[in-house]
């Protein structure tokens, strides 16, 4: 059965955002990634893998202090020097990366909202 909405009928508050985007999580030193990032992108799993123009757009815009590998299923950013942690900029850079995509790299074409590990510890 199709819904139909009168016309002025109230937007609940986030509803529009939730039906336009995709979950992106970012996340730091999970277990078995100690000393990496690691993106999980919604829409995309093993039936349906990430494709390799976002790796290319994150190896693009992170440039030459991260190593950006994409398994698929995630993409993993490791700093290339030891203590190359820095989530604000990761976090920024990464945000910003994922809302330029082009459409067709989008699942449904819809944009990504990036959960970011800052944003973890505020949460918690």
């Amino acid at each position: 059965m199709n819904e139909r909405r009168h016309e002025n009928a109230p937007v609940p508050e986030g509803a529009e955002e939730q039906a336009g985007s995709q979950e992106a999580r970012l996340v730091f030193g999970m277990p078995g990634h100690e000393d990496e990032y690691v993106l999980r992108l919604e829409g995309y799993d093993t039936k349906n893998f990430i494709p390799p123009g976002i790796e290319q757009r994150l190896k693009d815009t992170l440039g030459e202090l991260y190593i950006v590998m994409n398994r698929g299923t995630r993409i993993e950013i490791i700093p290339v020097e030891p203590d190359g942690r820095n989530d604000a900029v990761v976090s920024s850079i990464v945000r910003d990366a994922l809302q330029d995509l082009p459409e067709w790299l989008l699942v449904d074409g819809k944009k990504f909202k990036l959960e970011t590990p800052s944003e973890e510890k505020e949460g918690n």
